[in-house]
């Protein structure tokens, strides 16, 4: 009868893993990684396992969203997501070095710009796009377009790029590169 591995106390994993070192041959193969988790040594099969499972994650993430290159990619990547939003509200999407969404995050207001860099350094964004969805005909205010250069600022110092300010309709979009403001 097998056990579970996940299910066991630590004590009982080493005794199964010293077994299993005389059965297959081989010994288990030590992951630096994985002992601040409290798992020392696992097994060949484990390894694989989750070297195969991190490879799906990391290519799922990137199957999501996709690529952002240009204005025209985030309205057609997030038009249907905020066009939806009854309210208004702001996307902030973060991107690696080669544009590629890593993660997202909505705020039902127009956020700070330390509420916004706060966010983007703790999820090791390399560039950003700030979107707000519109109900009418998208336009970026004047107030908008003041936030924008202190965002852009703001993200020069610390490092992080605002690529561009973007407000999301259902037929069009209003980009701040596009407009030159930035």
């Amino acid at each position: 009868m097998k056990t579970n591995q996940l299910t066991l106390p630590f004590g009982q994993l080493a005794k199964q893993t010293k077994a299993r070192k005389t059965k297959m041959g081989k010994g288990p193969i030590k992951i630096v990684g994985l002992k601040a988790h409290g798992i020392a040594t696992v097994t060949s099969l484990s390894a694989e396992v989750i070297l195969e499972l991190g490879k799906r994650y990391d290519q799922e993430a990137y199957i999501i969203h996709g690529t952002l290159h240009n204005p025209g990619d985030v309205y057609t990547t997030f038009k249907d997501e905020m066009t939806d939003l009854r309210e208004t509200t702001y996307n902030i999407i973060a991107v690696n070095t080669k544009n590629i969404v890593t993660v997202t995050k909505l705020f039902p207001s127009r956020p700070t710009i330390r509420q916004i860099m706060r966010w983007a350094v703790s999820n090791s964004a390399a560039a950003l796009f700030v979107c707000r969805n519109s109900t009418g005909t998208p336009f970026i205010t004047y107030e908008e377009e003041r936030f924008m250069v202190e965002l852009y600022d703001a993200g020069d110092v610390v490092g992080i790029d605002l690529l561009d300010f973007m407000v999301i309709g259902s037929c069009s979009y209003a980009s701040g590169r596009e407009d030159t403001i930035l």
